[in-house]
């Protein structure tokens, strides 16, 4: 069926569209009768497998942004232009992402141990997650030093609301051999942590990631 379906996407010269067309219908009458099924069959399966393509999602998603665009504009043209108008948009830097489950602080290591451990400095990471651990995106909120104590809780969560998470995972590297907190970063985690349980986006864990491995505040009874 792949096959039928690549052949007829195929553009179409000029004078060639009638021969292609005889070419495509015999190959789907012989795909037919050699399946025993019907057209309708054949179909339905290749319309359900074009809707399942996670191009036609990417289509359908920008189509929803651009209506949003349209929508934007039209309420700043009935109040008036002067005022400055923003709109926020959450961007992907990957066209094709991976959705791997984010089950625990085992499984972060997993995703970002070893590119952590070839950062200079601290960095700290906001993942957006569904409700069964799906991985939505991940975002660098800060880097430099000391980013958990200097960083405003509005910029950990505002990628996390864009995404739609429905919980998150926050994630720090040290560039120390151990994993270890200090209470005043102790202190800020609990902030984030009643943060996201106003908003609705409840911190599942928080990591630190260090060379010698990572230390897991939900696991050590920190978070």
């Amino acid at each position: 069926m792949k096959d039928v379906m690549q052949r007829a996407a195929l553009p179409l010269a000029p004078g060639h569209s009638v021969r292609l067309h005889a070419d495509l219908n015999d190959r789907l009458t012989a795909y037919v009768n050699a399946r025993h099924t019907t057209y309708s069959e054949v179909l339905r399966d290749a319309i359900d497998e074009f809707l399942s393509r996670r191009d036609f999602a990417l289509l359908a998603e920008d189509a929803q942004a651009g209506d949003a665009r349209n929508a934007d504009r039209s309420l700043v043209e009935s109040l008036g232009g002067g005022l400055p108008w923003v709109s926020v948009e959450l961007v992907g830097r990957s066209r094709h992402p991976q959705h791997p489950k984010v089950a625990g602080a085992a499984s972060v290591f997993r995703l970002l141990g070893a590119a952590a451990a070839k950062w200079d400095r601290e960095r700290l990471l906001a993942l957006a997650v569904e409700a069964d651990g799906s991985l939505l995106s991940i975002q660098e909120v800060a880097a430099g030093t000391d980013v958990l104590r200097l960083t405003h809780p509005g910029e950990v969560f505002r990628s996390l609301i864009l995404a739609r998470a429905r919980a998150c995972i926050l994630a720090q590297n040290q560039l120390c051999p151990n994993a270890s907190l200090t209470p005043d970063q102790h202190a800020a985690i609990e902030r984030l942590r009643t943060t996201g349980d106003v908003l609705g986006i409840p911190v599942r864990d928080y990591v630190i990631l260090a060379a010698g491995g990572y230390l897991s505040c939900r696991d050590a009874g920190l978070l």
